[in-house]
């Protein structure tokens, strides 16, 4: 007894202007094949565009580690920045939610400027002074770990961005 079985795919054809034949002809080598590198290409621009509908981007970060300035990159949507002066320091906090519905919490700590140049001592600013900003980098699990580190202000103002249409487009 013998079993055949008979795999119909479909067929699509795409027409290549003559400028961009040298990519597909590139695309297929590196891709195993024209199929598969189309099939890539598309799942690509499909993600691409879901990330956009929700409202997710890339975030580039830099966060001081040990002496060292890493960039660190991950999906999201900014929710919150928010920013608090005294007199030594101005302490910028943002709060992104991440594609897996995480929360990123990235302080910057930086020195007082004063508009005479001077810092708010009256001493002269130095190389010293710009290696003062500290930035970190930090990810909570879930908003409730997050609202042990907020202060009341910062959590009220999270909870009205997290509620709301943080992007209104306008007919103008």
């Amino acid at each position: 007894m013998c079993i055949t079985m008979l795999i119909v795919m479909a067929t699509r054809n795409v027409y290549v202007s003559d400028d961009d034949a040298e990519l597909f002809s590139e695309a297929a080598e590196l891709g195993g094949g024209l199929s598969p590198a189309v099939a890539s290409g598309l799942r690509l621009f499909v993600e691409a565009k879901h990330r956009e509908s929700a409202g997710l981007a890339r975030v580039e970060l830099d966060v001081d580690e040990g002496g060292v300035t890493v960039t660190k990159r991950f999906l999201g949507r900014r929710l919150l920045k928010h920013r608090q002066q005294s007199e030594q320091h101005l302490v910028v906090t943002e709060i992104f939610e991440t594609a897996r519905q995480q929360f990123a919490v990235y302080v910057r700590n930086i020195p007082t400027w004063t508009f005479t140049g001077l810092r708010s001592d009256g001493a002269g600013w130095g190389p010293a002074d710009y290696e003062a900003v500290v930035r970190s980098l930090r990810i909570f699990p879930t908003s409730e770990d997050l609202k042990g580190v907020l202060t009341t202000e910062q959590w009220a103002a999270f909870e009205r961005a997290s509620e709301g249409q943080l992007v209104e487009d306008l007919d103008i």
